[in-house]
Parts: C-alpha cells; sequence; structure tokens
C-alpha cells in the first residue's frame, strides 16, 4: 500500500509543479472590458515561453514582453488558438516602429525584434464575442 501511494505521488508531484510553474508565465487579459478601455500585462522577465488567454474578448490589450536575457533575443509566437472562426489582430507596437500587423500564415511562428530590450504587442478582439482565444509565446535568444 504504500509503494502504490508513494508511486501515484511521484506520478503526479512533476504534473502538478509544471502546471504552477507554467500558469505563472500564462498572461490572462481580462474578459469583458468596457467600450474604450484595455487591458495591460508585462510578461515576467523570467519567462522564456508561455501564452496568453483571454476569455470573453472585447476591445484590445496591450502585453509587454522584457526578458531577463541578451540583446539578442526576439520574441515569436505560434498559430492562435480560438474557440470561433473570428479574427483576432494583433499588431507589433514596440517603441519607435509604426504599428505593423503581425502575420499568421499557416505553419509559419511570426518573430518581433526588440527596441531597447523590450517587444510590445497590441491584440484587437474581434466585433462579435468569442469564448477563448489562446496565443503562445517564447523567447528565441540568438
Amino acid at each position: 500500500m504504500n509503494s502504490l501511494v508513494l508511486g501515484a505521488l511521484i506520478a503526479v508531484i512533476p504534473s502538478v509543479l509544471t502546471i504552477l510553474w507554467d500558469y505563472r508565465c500564462t498572461v490572462t487579459i481580462r474578459g469583458f472590458i468596457p467600450k474604450g478601455e484595455y487591458d495591460e500585462h508585462t510578461v515576467p522577465p523570467d519567462c522564456l515561453d508561455g501564452s496568453i488567454r483571454w476569455n470573453y474578448p472585447m476591445e484590445f490589450a496591450i502585453v509587454h514582453f522584457t526578458p531577463d536575457v541578451p540583446e539578442n533575443f526576439s520574441v515569436c509566437f505560434g498559430e492562435p488558438t480560438s474557440g470561433s472562426f473570428f479574427k483576432f489582430h494583433v499588431y507589433d507596437i514596440t517603441s519607435g516602429r509604426p504599428q505593423e500587423e503581425v502575420p499568421f500564415n499557416k505553419g509559419t511562428q511570426p518573430c518581433l525584434e526588440p527596441l531597447n530590450g523590450t517587444v510590445s504587442i497590441e491584440i484587437k478582439a474581434p466585433e462579435a464575442l468569442t469564448y477563448l482565444w489562446i496565443l503562445n509565446y517564447y523567447i528565441n535568444v540568438q
């Protein structure tokens, strides 16, 4: 019986730690943002990969990446997932650059270059209400 309990703990503890560890690197944007308002977040500097989650997205959100890595890095994104067919728009708004939409083409992972150690994006929700939007990110250190 003791070995069964020990085996269960050994199997469960890594999964729980992974969930807790990954959660810290998940940016959760508040849902139902009132018209004319936005939500703003900064990814913790020691997070090298994670996700951006947005339940019931409305209006827009801004996310900043300032990783604690050498200057030569980029922030890369996986293909967004959504519970709907509505289009979200993600823009590179890193200071000093004209606002440019991030191209999400099937099978590609767009990467954005920093300016002064920071990458910033703006995410605009579709006009129609949808349930959930997720975008995975990772820091590519060159």
